[in-house]
């Protein structure tokens, strides 16, 4: 499983894994696990996203969801 959304926001802000990590206060490891969903964001995680992209229309627990894809689908 992976976050298809958060790999998807990353990439529509035109971020790397490591410049998001920065973003969001965390190592490029630690957020890559998220984003992997091999760990959950924590609240101060969660936190750091809002104030990074306050934007009202964004569902954080939409972005961060684990979402299962078909085997061989791409993400762009």
């Amino acid at each position: 499983m992976k976050r298809f959304n958060l790999i998807l926001f990353r990439m529509k802000h035109g971020l790397t894994q490591r410049e998001m990590a920065e973003r969001l206060k965390l190592s490029k490891n630690h957020y890559s696990n998220i984003e992997n969903a091999i760990y959950d964001p924590s609240y101060k995680a969660l936190e750091r996203f809002r104030e990074e992209f306050p934007a009202k229309s964004i569902d954080i627990w939409d972005v961060f969801k684990k979402e299962e894809r078909e085997e061989g689908a791409k993400v762009e």
